[in-house]
């Protein structure tokens, strides 16, 4: 899903990380509704492991600069190991050729020779939806629908990843706009990229 820029309630203002962010559903169903927010990289690190901002549940203080040591906090490193009978015994698939598992999984599959540390993204926290919260969203445009392909999610991460200054540097990533506006224009939503570009909850 897409983030939509409707929104009433003012994501801009309160919920700066939902503002045209691009999030992959893990989960859907009566009980809740899971997913992590793909283009918010972060400066920061876990033992050489650059961290995304997957979302505001269950990061455990780690982006808003409280102790770290305060709070849940859950870490979920994607991945695209298939084949890798190793990965599999560890990780939940998402969509095919894409899979998750713990940071406790992934440090495991590296140390055993069966990954290296660049097959991962490490995503730290998710955001959360009460049953049927997400449909009343989507029914009012503040979220857009997109199917998800592995080829084209992959890609993205990848070029993501790529472009990022190494976490040594202390440079601030980029804030994932240009992966919101290629992924609107896929869907046939060029219009509302263009009538939003640079305003001024872009800035």
């Amino acid at each position: 899903i897409l983030g939509g820029t409707m929104q009433d309630f003012g994501f801009a203002l309160r919920q700066q990380y939902f503002h045209k962010c691009v999030m992959l559903l893990l989960q859907h169903d009566e009980s809740f509704t899971k997913g992590i927010i793909l283009n918010r990289p972060s400066a920061y690190t876990l033992d050489g492991w650059r961290v995304w901002f997957g979302g505001d549940v269950a990061e455990g203080g780690m982006f808003r600069g409280i102790s770290e040591a305060k709070g849940e906090r859950e870490i979920l490193c994607v991945h695209a190991l298939e084949g890798n009978e190793a990965a599999e015994r560890l990780s939940m698939k998402i969509i095919k050729g894409v899979s998750y598992t713990s940071l406790e999984g992934a440090q495991a599959l590296v140390a055993d020779g069966h990954a290296q540390k660049s097959d991962f993204w490490v995503f730290v926290g998710y955001a959360g939806w009460a049953p049927k919260q997400l449909e009343r969203e989507v029914g009012r445009d503040s979220w857009f629908l997109a199917s998800a392909d592995s080829g084209t999610l992959l890609k993205e991460l990848l070029r993501q990843g790529t472009e990022l200054p190494p976490p040594e540097t202390g440079s601030v990533p980029g804030d994932g706009l240009a992966t919101w506006e290629k992924l609107m224009e896929r869907i046939g939503r060029g219009d509302e990229v263009e009538r939003t570009r640079g305003e001024l909850a872009d800035r």
